[in-house]
């Protein structure tokens, strides 16, 4: 279909008549329709001719977005004529679009500002409750409020690409509210169209990431939370089952991928899969041998490609350190000789000292790292140098995931530092 703004200059003084037309090409071309069934007109035409604006979504991925969802509210028509014209489109386009499609039908909508998990997102992220990173609609029809999200039934980023895939699908409109609110938080509790087990933001953001058809096909699933932490060589365990005759959990029906944050890898040795058909359950076993942190993801093969069931974060760590015990960390490499850890003062309970010994005479340097939102934050500490040991003094903020990666080179300073050592810890503060 021929764009019908293609040929009018982007103005306010236009903007109305542009978006009149389109409205009365597309109801000659349908006729009358019930209320939902025109939406749906609307929503397809939307989906199907309007492309994610992906270079305008890079420059602003690092800026905070909530002032041009809140910009949205004005009753301007500005980002329904910019995505008119150009066919492309942030959230606040595709929602303002529709927004007033309905609105010249008649039909009572609302915009909706909130967060979401969408792309890039990881399980454990955490949300500014004061930037909403997203935008979706709410529709009155049939005498109760349904949602709908056209961006997000536009397409999808392809990770093996990094290019967005124009697909246009109806996963979200009208979608059930227990459903949407698995990746959509309104900023407003009333949006969430629930009439029990309201979420707040921090129920939101500590759960694993769903996939839409883990709600919608009556999944269930042992993962509580977003983020795991366990010791390396323990066993990790995620039991899945599926209350709809519509799938049936077999071998080749569900699989697991298990990707590691740091190199982006895959790291499919780590993972064993059981199945009981009587009851359509499964259950995935990990055995993670090394400290670091994974993406573990279940995805369902359905008739229509590849279905995301649900994420979580698993943080595999080399020990747990509670002070005011210290613990003894053993290197593999034989140049060194120990490591531990240990607040200074039992009393102050931010102030740690972190020793290392080395027994060839090496020239050390120590590294400590707040992992956090899938960065590593490094935390600055005070050296001290007591041959053979070397001790670094550093303040933890927080409880939390701490990694140390130890570098040495001889002591007459030649040649370059080579790692000899990298644990993943989380550290518990003094109560």
């Amino acid at each position: 279909m021929k764009d019908p703004g293609s040929d009018i200059i982007l103005c306010h003084g236009h903007s109305s008549s542009i978006l009149k037309e389109l409205w009365k090409k597309i109801q000659r071309k349908h006729g009358q329709c019930e209320p939902d069934e025109l939406i749906r007109i609307f929503y397809t035409w939307i989906t199907t001719n309007i492309r994610y604006d992906v270079d305008k979504y890079r420059v602003l991925v690092d800026s905070d977005t909530s002032e041009i969802i809140r910009s949205t509210k004005l009753d301007d028509h500005c980002f329904a004529i910019e995505a008119l014209t150009s066919q492309k489109a942030l959230c606040t386009g595709f929602t303002d679009l529709l927004y007033h499609m309905c609105r010249y039908s008649g039909i009572t909508c609302i915009k909706v500002d909130g967060h979401v998990k969408g792309c890039g997102y990881l399980p454990g992220d955490k949300f500014n409750i004061n930037q909403p990173n997203h935008q979706w609609i709410a529709v009155y029809v049939g005498q109760e409020w349904k949602l709908v999200d056209p961006t997000w039934d536009s397409g999808y980023f392809s990770r093996r690409t990094g290019l967005f895939v124009s697909h246009a699908t109806s996963r979200y409109l009208f979608t059930s509210p227990k459903v949407f609110i698995g990746d959509h938080l309104p900023l407003e509790t009333r949006w969430q169209l629930l009439e029990e087990n309201i979420i707040d933001l921090n129920t939101f953001e500590n759960q694993p990431k769903f996939g839409s058809i883990f709600h919608l096909y009556q999944f269930t699933c042992s993962i509580k939370e977003a983020v795991t932490i366990v010791s390396t060589g323990s066993t990790y365990s995620i039991q899945v089952g599926c209350d709809s005759a519509k799938f049936r959990l077999t071998v080749n029906s569900l699989f697991v991928i298990v990707r590691e944050l740091a190199s982006d890898l895959l790291v499919a040795d780590l993972t064993s899969l059981t199945f009981d058909e009587a009851f359509n359950t499964a259950q995935v076993n990990l055995t993670p041998s090394f400290p670091s942190t994974f993406l573990v993801e279940l995805y369902l093969c359905g008739t229509t490609g590849r279905e995301h069931v649900i994420s979580s974060l698993l943080i595999v760590q080399s020990s747990i350190i509670r002070c005011p015990l210290i613990h003894k960390i053993y290197s593999n490499h034989d140049i060194l000789s120990d490591l531990s850890i240990s607040p200074i003062r039992p009393r102050d309970s931010s102030l740690f000292v972190l020793a290392v010994k080395s027994i060839t005479g090496l020239d050390l340097k120590v590294f400590v790292y707040r992992i956090t939102n899938r960065r590593m934050i490094p935390i600055r500490g005070l050296i001290q140098n007591c041959y053979p040991e070397r001790k670094l003094m550093f303040n933890i903020p927080e409880d939390g995931v701490y990694k140390f990666v130890i570098y040495g080179r001889d002591l007459d300073l030649s040649g370059s530092y080579n790692k000899l050592y990298t644990s993943i810890n989380f550290i518990e503060r003094c109560g």
